[in-house]
Order: C-alpha cells, then sequence, then structure tokens
C-alpha cells in the first residue's frame, strides 16, 4: 500500500506543554484548534469561512495555514497513513505510528483542548538522527501538520508496509449451523470462492463504515494480502479475501450455503483459500486493530462479532525490537508468573504515567526483553503476548502503584551467570 499512503508531522504541543505521551497513552493523534467545533462533512472553503470567522484579527496567512491544517486533519489524511510526533523538547526522539481511524471531534474530549482526533496505533519511538534527510525538514516545521514527501524513503527506514495491513476476524456460532465451514468450503472448491454473509443488525446499522471498505478494497486493488478469520471458542479457520461488499444485491446467490435463506445480511466477503489453524494461534499471531486498547484475548472474549486485526506473525511484522527492563523488588514474582506488569500511573494525585511504563504499550509478540536487576542481567526472555489492560497481579506490592496497568506474556530464560553491568560494552 505504499504507492499512494501518505505521511505526516503532527505536534503534540509546544515546548514543556507536549502530549505526545498523551496520545500514545490513549491511541489517538489530536489537534487543539479550540475555537473551531466539529468538522466532519465540511469542505475546505466551509473550514476557511469558520477560520475566517474565529481568527479575523490574524493574518490572511495565518489563516490559510490554519485551513490546510484543519483540512487536512479532517479530509485528507486517512487509515495507514503513517504519522510521527516529535516527544518534548531537548528528546530528540520521534514518536511513531499508523492512522487507523477516521475524523472525531469531541467537545470532552480525552486530552484536554485537544477536540479533533483520529485513532492511531502507536508503533515505537525513534531517534530523530535515524530518519531520512528529506524527513527531517518537516519535523522542524513550527506547524502543527507538516505533510511529509519522501514517503518511500520514510517506509524503508522505519520498516512498514504490508505489515500494516487490516485483517477481518468474524465470529460464527454453531447454534446457526453446525456445518458452517463444511458447507462454504464445498462451494470453493467447486466454484474457486464463496461468499459469507453477516448477519445484519437489527436496528438496520452498517457492520462496516464507508472508510472501513474503502480501505479493504484499496488492499485488494494493489495486491496486497488480505485474510479473513473465522472464529469460534475452539476453531480458527483462515480465508483470503476476494471481494468484500455491504450490497447484498449485487451477491451471486449460487455462492452463498443454502442454509443462509432470507435472513438479511449487512456485510459480505468472498474467500478462498481455507486453511485451518490452531484456536490458540490468534492470542500470539493477531493483535486488535482500529484503535482497540483491549488486548487480543480479550477481544475474542468480548461480544463484537466483527474485529480489525493485524497479523503479527514473523512474515508480517516488523523485526523483534529488544527492550530493557528494570525489574527492582518485582522480579522474582514476575519471574516466576512468566510475564511483565507495569502501572498506569503511581500512588499520589496529580501523578501521570511514567514514558517507562507506556513503553509497554509498544511491545509485540516475538520481541526480546534484558531483565536487569540489582546491578546485572538476570535473565532474558522472548514476548507472547501484546499488552494487555489488566489489573495489578496480586503477588506485587501495592505501595506504590495504582491498581490499572499493563501487562506482558513472557518466556523466561534465567541465565546461569548473570551479566554484570560494568561487563557490558558501551558500543
Amino acid at each position: 500500500m505504499s504507492e499512494q499512503r501518505g505521511a505526516w508531522v503532527i505536534r503534540a504541543g509546544r515546548g514543556d506543554d507536549n502530549h505526545a505521551a498523551d496520545f500514545r497513552e490513549t491511541g489517538v493523534v489530536a489537534v487543539g484548534f479550540r475555537p473551531v467545533g466539529d468538522l466532519a462533512g465540511m469542505s475546505q472553503d466551509q473550514i476557511r469561512s469558520v477560520v475566517d470567522e474565529r481568527w479575523s484579527d490574524r493574518p490572511q496567512g495565518t489563516r490559510i495555514a490554519y485551513t490546510y491544517q484543519l483540512d487536512a486533519f479532517a479530509n485528507v489524511i486517512r487509515p495507514g497513513d503513517i504519522v510521527l510526533t516529535p516527544l518534548g523538547p531537548g528528546t530528540h526522539q520521534v514518536l511513531v505510528g499508523v492512522i487507523e481511524g477516521p475524523y472525531e471531534h469531541a467537545d470532552e474530549a480525552l486530552i484536554e483542548n485537544w477536540q479533533h482526533s483520529r485513532r492511531t496505533r502507536w508503533l515505537r519511538t525513534v531517534p530523530e538522527d535515524t530518519l531520512p534527510a528529506s524527513v527531517r525538514g518537516p519535523l522542524q516545521s513550527s506547524r502543527t501538520i507538516t505533510p511529509i514527501r519522501e514517503v518511500d524513503a520514510l517506509e524503508s527506514s522505519l520498516g512498514v508496509g504490508d505489515a500494516d495491513a487490516i485483517h477481518l476476524l468474524l465470529k460464527w456460532r454453531v447454534s446457526e449451523e453446525p456445518r458452517t465451514i463444511d458447507l462454504h468450503r464445498e462451494i470453493a472448491d467447486r466454484r474457486g470462492s464463496v461468499w459469507w454473509g453477516k448477519i445484519g443488525d437489527p436496528d438496520g446499522r452498517s457492520a462496516m463504515s464507508g472508510t472501513y471498505l474503502d480501505h479493504f478494497r484499496e488492499q485488494l486493488r494493489e495486491s496486497t494480502p488480505t485474510h479473513v478469520y473465522l472464529y469460534r471458542a475452539g476453531d480458527l479457520w483462515r480465508a483470503d479475501l476476494v471481494e468484500i461488499t455491504a450490497d447484498e444485491s449485487a451477491i451471486d446467490r449460487s455462492m452463498v450455503p443454502q442454509y443462509y435463506g432470507s435472513t438479511q445480511h449487512n456485510l459480505w466477503v468472498k474467500n478462498t483459500n481455507f486453511t485451518s489453524l490452531p484456536a490458540d494461534w490468534p492470542l500470539t499471531n493477531l493483535a486488535p486493530a482500529g484503535g482497540s486498547s483491549q488486548g487480543m484475548e480479550a477481544s475474542l472474549n468480548s461480544r463484537a462479532s466483527l474485529l480489525y486485526v493485524r497479523e503479527l506473525n514473523r512474515e508480517a511484522h516488523l523485526e523483534p525490537i529488544t527492550w530493557w527492563v528494570n525489574q527492582g523488588q518485582t522480579y522474582l514474582q514476575e519471574r516466576d508468573g512468566g510475564y511483565m506488569w507495569a502501572p498506569k500511573r503511581s500512588k499520589g494525585a496529580g501523578v501521570g504515567p511514567r514514558p517507562y511504563w507506556t513503553t509497554m504499550t509498544e511491545v509485540r509478540p516475538g520481541d526480546r526483553i534484558a531483565h536487569y536487576r540489582n546491578g546485572a542481567i538476570r535473565a532474558v526472555s522472548r514476548a507472547t503476548s501484546a499488552a494487555e489492560d489488566t489489573t495489578r497481579p496480586g503477588e506485587l506490592p501495592a505501595e506504590a502503584w495504582e491498581h490499572e496497568g499493563w501487562l506482558v506474556r513472557t518466556e523466561y530464560l534465567e541465565l546461569v551467570n548473570p551479566l554484570r553491568l560494568d561487563a557490558i560494552p558501551d558500543t
């Protein structure tokens, strides 16, 4: 999808008033422009009229710049675009993410006074000097939103591409038809593919927004491998997506199992190449997309019958990252439990999340971790899950931290001879 995707620098504030950590914690990228209300459905000309009214005392050039930036955020930026957000002054670090949702407006925003937002999957933080020279110019711009023209160079330096494809996971029940999978496979074997329908909402609401329909169609146009996961408890199948539509009249009924009858469906996906997978495969190979704050296990157990997911297997995932974690007094409990846990905030009024705690949300299955305690690396491990929102495990001390936090499951390998800090080379 790299030919047509965009890339943007979106600033999180000025000077010490930087909200990059808030962006990462809430899973959004946002802008303020507080006097301006909801921009949904507004054209650039309409946005210009609002800007001219709100900032009539500003120079014309300033109003033009505001108009361009607000129009870009509401109408031009789209799911799949890359976003770079500089961290606070003096850090020379940049937060890297991928836009996952449409424009949204909230009078009572997740981040105070930043009411224009888009759901974003934050990937990681990188040093500014590791980015291509053509990207560092936009990073120096004083504007809130600045486009990046050299998208291919940025993708190459970050290692993102088809790994950012979105896939579908559809849940089904045996009560509807015990032979659901077999009946679909029989048609696919005979006709080459088969339509799978999602039963319509009783209130007539669409199963998928036009933004996501367009996103999946674009992936198919660009020959990006796109999968549909068919899931029920204890059973998982993966199929290749051939076509997707919300228009039931466009369906060839001879390619639909007869048990469907006249029941109305509000989303149809044409599938081929059915493959059976272990039922627990999603826990270590998929992650929720679409701005979900849930882990994969919680998403599978939720009532939602349609999930947007990303693949984390070695063929589609970013190269594994190695993390360093200081565990101190909690090392033994976390080692024995096979996990790492970090709080979302310390106890005490006004004590927010630490940057090194929110970094937990960047860990992905397959990443490597060095576990440091009392002057030495005591163990190494491999992450087997992404971060999950969870309460503090009962065996961890409660004195310093609040109840809510993030947990990453890991496979520990304790070192027979711990590696002392002074034995680690500087380079």
